[in-house]
């Protein structure tokens, strides 16, 4: 690279960090450009040529080059490059362009928009558009662009921005640098533009949950990528399968049929323990009971009840993580419910980790740790502060073991409605353990999609051990395990919740019999559950209180974090904004109060990460973060 492309590179990196009108100043400043040396309007490149061309230049060369079959134009170095059309690709409406420059050549299928027939641009289009995989919207807007009157360097900045942000141009690239074992970039892992989720996940308009949204937008994408790409849309629709309802009777009945045969050796090649699971998840729903089929069903079954798969999704698991906390840090979907977000962040992960293990990488230990530590924090307390709107699901359960119990947990629901004796046939164990199907409780807690969807009900014998514990004299922390094991799975009446509340007013906020800091510690954090999931601003308010008794206790056990995590969860149950603030500025604001030593530079800097996440939060909390930052800093 010569010296005015990183000269240019670092100094239009440089200037992002200033408004836009400063930067302009800059860059049309011609006395400072002719003194740097700095080419700005070289901007059209060949990466892997190394060359760049003049913005205006190029674009009149190309327009000769197709009119006449011939131009030439030097590059930023003076260099004059001849352009010829090739015969490549054969069955393309648009040819490949030759560069040659005295032993070098180079050809490029970049700059085809550009061509000024309108009707073989949209001919290409149609021609490239299944290895671009976009949704309505964007393939919408690229024939508008393509059909408009509008000039080169505008055709180019638009459709350019669309192509590279694609889903089919995302994996090719990621896979090739995989390949040559390249280093990554954030941005190489996790797109910014929210274009290209709405390509992966279809575009919100009036759906409140998942249910609704599968039903009628979900439904309408995967319908339109199926009209539009057939077979090669088939790995990103089952990418989406991250809620039960995925696989609804209109859904399946798109998938049911020639297109799942066209891909099944394709899937079964990929290695991917996600594409296997979703794969089945559809064959068990429109109940192939072919021999392949079962098999196919059979063996992921044996992979999840006998595998080490915990190890397996370790990698899906962080991907989700690092996607998720990136969307939160970026605000892309601030506008949106949160489940459309989680949906957007699941199916992106499934296609990191589709194309890692269809490379050869299903593990990466490295590269996890890295995002357990950029990315891990910004996760946790982004999908704690989502409790307010989305009440049911905790970021606890993005570790790969719920993970395995949540995909598990689905595949035996669906054996389970199939007829008793035909069990055998998925579940390679003796007869004698059929009748019972090897579920777990962790199965039955709300997937990352359902955390606004209502709970069931609570079965009786379950209400009945919350209702003998309550009954206990006295405030014993065993007194409540029924019912904060309860509430992350059933619904809770408001009876049980005001029970509980006038058991710990009535203790004088005292547990009796204490038998560690940890047994203290999982008590407090299961009341906070049980508030912000049943949205008992009650409860909430007495564990503020509960919170200021045990604080002493849980320092000297180095449980900073863990309350501060505490506040956050309990403020889950304040849906209004403003009682929200009040509650959570509240409960952080008194902690920066405490004696806290050396843990009080930690303090700061979780509430600045909250902060940051959530800036309303400063309206409350502000003069004791300015305390807390001048003795910190």
């Amino acid at each position: 690279m010569n010296r005015s492309k990183v000269m240019k590179s670092s100094l239009v990196g440089l200037l992002q960090d200033y408004p836009d009108s400063f930067m302009n100043d800059i860059l049309n400043d011609e006395d400072f450009v002719n003194k740097t040396g700095i080419k700005f309007n070289y901007n059209i490149g060949l990466s892997e040529a190394g060359i760049q061309f003049e913005d205006e230049l190029f674009y009149s060369s190309l327009l000769s080059l197709y009119k006449d079959g011939y131009a030439s134009l030097k590059d930023e170095s003076g260099r004059v490059w001849e352009l010829s059309l090739s015969d490549e690709p054969k069955c393309a409406p648009i040819k490949n362009i030759l560069l040659s420059s005295e032993d070098s050549n180079f050809s490029t299928s970049g700059f085809w928009f550009l061509h000024p027939d309108e009707n073989l641009r949209l001919e290409y289009l149609e021609y490239i558009k299944s290895d671009l995989l976009l949704g309505r919207n964007s393939s919408e807007e690229m024939v508008t662009i393509l059909s408009s009157d509008i000039s080169s360097g505008e055709r180019m900045t638009y459709l350019k921005g669309i192509i590279d942000t694609s889903p089919g141009v995302f994996f090719s690239d990621l896979s090739s640098r995989l390949i040559k074992r390249c280093s990554f970039s954030l941005d190489q892992l996790v797109p910014q533009d929210f274009s290209y989720y709405q390509s992966l996940i279809g575009e919100l308009k009036d759906s409140n949950n998942i249910i609704e949204y599968f039903d009628v937008e979900g439904l309408e994408h995967i319908k339109y990528l199926i009209e539009s790409y057939g077979g090669k849309s088939v790995k990103n629709i089952l990418s989406l399968n991250w809620s039960p309802n995925f696989s609804n009777q209109k859904i399946i009945s798109l998938l049911d049929g020639d297109i799942l045969c066209g891909v099944s050796e394709d899937i079964k090649s990929n290695s991917c323990i996600l594409l296997d699971f979703s794969f089945a998840d559809v064959l068990l729903k429109i109940r192939r009971s072919d021999d392949d089929s079962i098999n196919v069903i059979s063996q992921i079954v044996d992979t999840f009840w006998n595998g080490d798969v915990q190890k397996t999704l370790s990698l899906l698991s962080f991907f989700f993580i690092l996607t998720d906390a990136v969307l939160i840090r970026r605000k892309l979907f601030i506008n949106h419910p949160v489940f459309y977000r989680r949906l957007a962040s699941l199916s992106h992960a499934s296609l990191l980790y589709r194309c890692f293990c269809e490379n050869g990488v299903t593990e990466d230990q490295e590269l996890c740790d890295w995002i357990a530590r950029n990315f891990g924090q910004d996760f946790y307390i982004g999908n704690l502060l989502d409790l307010r709107t989305d009440s049911r699901w905790l970021p606890d359960y993005a570790e790969q073991s719920q993970l395995r119990s949540e995909l598990f947990g689905r595949l035996l629901n669906s054996i389970s409605v199939i007829d008793e004796t035909e069990h055998h046939k998925y579940l390679k164990k003796d007869d004698e353990t059929l009748s019972n199907l090897p579920f777990t409780i962790d199965m039955f807690l709300p997937g990352p999609l359902e955390g606004g969807i209502e709970p069931p009900d609570m079965p009786n014998y379950i209400e009945e051990i919350v209702n003998n514990g309550l009954a206990i004299s006295g405030s014993t922390i065993n007194s409540f395990t029924g019912f904060m094991n309860s509430s992350r799975f059933w619904k809770l009446d408001k009876q049980h919740l005001a029970s509980v509340s006038e058991k710990i007013r009535s203790s004088g906020h005292m547990f009796e019999k204490i038998e560690s800091i940890e047994v203290l510690y999982s008590c407090l954090n299961g009341l906070a559950v049980a508030a912000s999931v049943t949205k008992s601003e009650l409860l909430a308010d007495e564990l503020l209180v509960l919170t200021r008794v045990y604080r002493k206790e849980l320092l000297k056990g180095c449980k900073l974090q863990e309350l501060v995590f505490i506040g956050v969860l309990a403020s889950g149950s304040f849906s209004n904004i403003t009682s929200w603030c009040k509650y959570l500025g509240q409960y952080l604001s008194e902690l920066t109060y405490l004696n806290l030593g050396n843990e009080e530079q930690k303090l700061y800097y979780l509430i600045k990460a909250i902060c940051d996440l959530e800036p309303r939060l400063f309206t409350t909390v502000s003069k004791a973060y300015v305390l807390i930052e001048e003795r910190c800093l």
